[in-house]
C-alpha cells in the first residue's frame, strides 16, 4: 500500500512528457534551467527522468532521475539524483499540483557541485512555456501557487 492518500476516482494523469524548470545559481549568477522530462505514474508514485539537459555541461547542466509520491491528490514529495557521469548532485523536491493538473509549483533542496547545500524554486508544466510561466509566477509572488488562476 502506498504512503499517499488518494481521493477515490480523482487520480491525476501526469504520465508523459513534461517540462521542468529550476532556479539555480553557479558562481553567484542566478540561472533558470528548463529541461524536458519523462514522467511515468503508477498509482501515487511518479518516476521522473530527464530527456534533455536544462543547461549546457559547461554551465553545470546534467541528467537526473527521481521519484515523487502523491499525497492527497495535491502534494508531491520526493527525491532526485544525478545519473550523468561523475556528477554527484542529489536532493529533495516538493511540489503542489495544480487542481486541474496543468502544472506543478514547488521547491528543490540539494547538494551543489561545490558541496554547498542549495535551494531554489521549481516548476513543471506540460509545455516549456507553461513550466517557465509557472516559474516566473513563483519568483514574482515569492512562492504563491496558482497565481495566474
Amino acid at each position: 500500500m502506498g504512503h499517499g492518500r488518494r481521493l477515490p476516482g480523482s487520480a491525476r494523469a501526469t504520465s508523459g512528457q513534461w517540462w521542468a524548470s529550476w532556479q539555480t545559481s553557479r558562481s553567484g549568477d542566478e540561472k533558470i534551467a528548463s529541461q524536458q522530462v519523462e514522467i511515468k505514474q503508477e498509482g501515487d508514485l511518479l518516476q521522473i527522468a530527464t530527456i534533455t539537459r536544462g543547461l549546457s555541461e559547461e554551465e553545470g547542466g546534467y541528467h537526473w532521475s527521481g521519484e515523487l509520491q502523491l499525497w492527497d491528490n495535491e502534494i508531491l514529495m520526493g527525491w532526485y539524483a544525478a545519473n550523468d557521469g561523475s556528477i554527484r548532485s542529489k536532493g529533495t523536491m516538493y511540489f503542489v499540483l495544480h487542481p486541474h493538473g496543468l502544472n506543478m509549483s514547488g521547491r528543490w533542496v540539494g547538494l551543489g557541485f561545490d558541496g554547498r547545500i542549495m535551494s531554489g524554486w521549481a516548476s513543471m508544466g506540460q509545455t516549456r512555456e507553461e513550466s517557465e510561466t509557472t516559474m516566473a509566477s513563483l519568483i514574482n509572488s515569492e512562492g504563491m501557487a496558482y497565481v495566474n488562476d
